[in-house]
């Protein structure tokens, strides 16, 4: 996908990192520059997160490290092993 200005917003999934276990950081003190995106740990499968769904659906206050073990895959529905991936968005 494009942006009308011409900027690249297709979703890499080589440009995120994993959430360290203790980052204790909530989704209302994330940057809106920030993406997530999350890798199965059975099939290793690697998909965005809609951070504004989770945030109604968990409460803004959840925090980044607690993610990983409420997600599902929606592969092959595996939930044990799951990891939130943190990544920003390409900037020119």
């Amino acid at each position: 996908m494009r942006h009308a200005r011409g900027k690249d917003l297709s979703f890499r999934g080589d440009r995120y990192e994993e959430v360290p276990p203790d980052d204790w950081t909530t989704l209302s003190q994330l940057q809106q520059w920030y993406q997530l995106a999350a890798r199965c740990g059975g099939c290793g499968r690697v998909s965005r997160v809609d951070r504004y769904a989770l945030a109604r659906a968990h409460g803004a206050a959840l925090p980044l490290c607690a993610i990983g073990a409420r997600l599902t895959c929606q592969n092959c529905r595996n939930k044990t092993g799951n990891m939130l991936l943190l990544g920003t968005m390409p900037r020119d």
